[in-house]
Parts: structure tokens; sequence; C-alpha cells
């Protein structure tokens, strides 16, 4: 059985020596929209891909554990009006192999490029007295402005989560939105029916260097307004 860890929107990298010696007897999707990537990924038919989701999905509709209180408490996260979960995918990889060449600033990060524009969003943060929790990706460049102290932005890698007892995916329902742009953690998030929010100012820099499986279009929701207004 072959477990992806999401099903998102970015192209596939197949390469000869990923080949799977032993082919997968199923392989599990959350849609058959993505059956397709899914069988060419582990090189079976797509008869063998089953949208049955991803056990960790399990984790959004139980209820708040011990160990998730406590995680609560420590980042103090009820004392802030709103709480954003940031999840972006890596664009800055300290495996050369991985990272995206076109994006090189000080955060790694689109839109909010300089330590000076995340003080900003910071400023504007604690004035609305909200939070953004900032989980960065396994494959993220370590930089400098991740050990950054702000009032009203966190960064937390994998470790931090797991050293309190806890899975991602026991955390990622305590945002009141998310905030991400290719990662395929928008499907999983969309199961809770809560905002997702795209930064996508890196769409055709991104769409040039690693490409889509399913191409993203942003409609410009003013002309379309128009158009039903007519």
């Amino acid at each position: 059985i072959f477990l992806n860890h999401g099903c998102g929107y970015k192209a596939l990298k197949l390469d000869d020596k990923i080949q799977r010696k032993t082919l997968p007897d199923e392989v599990y999707g959350i849609s058959k929209v993505f059956s397709t990537s899914l069988a060419t990924w582990c090189g079976v038919n797509e008869e063998r891909v089953l949208d049955l989701g991803f056990p960790r999905l399990d984790y959004f509709f139980q209820e708040k554990s011990d160990l998730v209180e406590n995680f609560v408490k420590g980042y103090n996260l009820n004392s802030y009006n709103k709480v954003f979960l940031m999840m972006l995918t890596y664009r800055q990889c300290d495996n050369a192999a991985f990272t995206e060449d076109y994006l090189k600033n000080d955060t790694g990060l689109p839109l909010f490029s300089t330590t000076g524009e995340l003080v900003k969003l910071n400023n504007f943060l604690l004035n609305k007295n909200d939070l953004i929790v900032v989980k960065l990706h396994h494959l993220q460049s370590q930089l400098q402005v991740f050990e950054k102290n702000f009032t009203n932005i966190i960064f937390i890698r994998d470790e931090d989560i797991n050293i309190k007892g806890l899975q991602l995916y026991q955390i990622i329902p305590l945002a009141d939105a998310l905030i991400t742009d290719f990662s395929s953690v928008t499907y999983d998030y969309y199961l809770m029916g809560k905002p997702v929010i795209h930064i996508l100012t890196d769409l055709n820099e991104y769409r040039q260097s690693r490409g889509f499986y399913n191409d993203i279009k942003i409609e410009d929701k003013k002309a379309t307004d128009k158009s039903k207004t007519k």
C-alpha cells in the first residue's frame, strides 16, 4: 500500500532512479482528480488508485487531546483574535537537487522576501492581535531569519511538534485560516470548510521552474462580477 504525503498541484519529477522495484497493490488518494498523477508516480494502472483519503486526515475530526491542549497553552494560541497557519512549499532548499533557483532572498518565502517586510507584517498582526504560525517545510533552507523572535509570528519545525508528542495534522485544525501557495495541504484543509488564502506572487516563475500537474488559473473577480451583472 502506498500512502503519499498529499495530493497537490505540482508536476511530478519522474526519474528512472526512483522507479520502485516492487509496485504497490493499492495507492491511496483523496480524489479521482489525482488518479492519473498518482498512477504515473507509482508506475501502476489507475485501477489501483483508490480515493479513500489519508489516515492522518482523521485527526481533523477528533476531539482535542491533552497533548493538543498543552500545545495551545504553550504558544498562548487562545490569547489571539485569529490564528493563521502559514504552510508554503519550499523554494530554497539545502539540497541542491530540490531547490528552486529562481527565488533567492532573505527569507526563502514569496511575498515577504526580506526581514524588514516580516517586521511590517508582525506590526500589522500586533495591531490586530492576530498570530501567524509559520510551519517551515522540512526541506526549507535553514536561514538566519527563522531564528529571529517576533511577537506575532512564530516559526515552528517538525521537531517542535514531535517533541510534544504530536503529529503535524493534529495542530493544523487549530488555525482559523490557512495561508499557502501550491502545497498539497490546500486540498486537505478544504475538508474543514475554513478559509484558505493563497500567495501566488511567483506563480509564473514556479510554473516555468517546477510546473504544475493541475495548472493554476487566477480568476479576475472584478471581471467575473461585471459579467454576472451583464
